[in-house]
């Protein structure tokens, strides 16, 4: 799995988790928010952005490179590859665990 998924962002699959769990479970006054969280695709939106902003954050933190190689470790492989990947296995083993 260290393949797949830098060891440094492991902490987000049960990070994603748990604020997935608490989406689903909030109530909000909003219209807005209340409609985007009823339904479960719009709670996998929110996360996979979510873990997205969080891993790249990460990756631009604990990246050795500078410049140009900073962007491209930090944003576009740490954050949109490996975040993408954390959040599809977070949604998969809450799936499996609901299913259970």
């Amino acid at each position: 799995m260290d393949k797949y998924i830098n060891s440094n962002l492991l902490i987000l699959i049960p990070l994603t988790m748990c604020i997935g769990f608490i989406l689903k479970n909030l109530y909000n006054d909003s219209f807005i928010i209340r409609k985007i969280l009823r339904s479960t695709n719009g709670i996998k939106i929110t996360l996979y952005i979510m873990d997205i902003i969080l891993a790249s954050i990460i990756g631009l933190a604990i990246s050795s490179y500078t410049g140009w190689r900073l962007f491209i470790d930090g944003i576009v492989r740490l954050g949109l590859c490996h975040g993408g990947v954390c959040c599809f296995m977070a949604t998969k083993l809450y799936d499996k665990a609901r299913e259970m």
